[in-house]
């Protein structure tokens, strides 16, 4: 496709060791067991939270991700504390 040639689409578990300037991270996990999978594994949430170097925008249920996590519990919290949760990507 014309203009995504520099597009890296890829699996948290291939991404370790990998960085790269802006991240669009797609957690996109609802189900009506509340169920987060690979998510609640901090290992892999870290590999996922800490490869962009200017910007990471993540996509997901938060309200999900955090109901019975401690890890993602935490990271809503500090994501509110610094008003990074919204409900729109601002494009530029």
């Amino acid at each position: 496709m014309e203009g995504l040639q520099d597009v890296l689409i890829t699996v948290v578990d291939n991404y370790q060791g990998e960085e790269n300037d802006v991240i669009l991270l797609s957690l996109v996990r609802s189900n009506p067991d509340g169920r987060i999978g690979f998510l609640a594994t901090e290992n892999r949430v870290c590999v996922a939270l800490s490869r962009a170097k200017q910007g990471l925008f993540i996509v997901g249920n938060m309200d999900m991700l955090a109901a019975d996590n401690r890890t993602w519990q935490e990271i809503r919290k500090t994501l509110q504390d610094q008003d990074a949760v919204g409900y729109k990507l601002p494009l530029r």
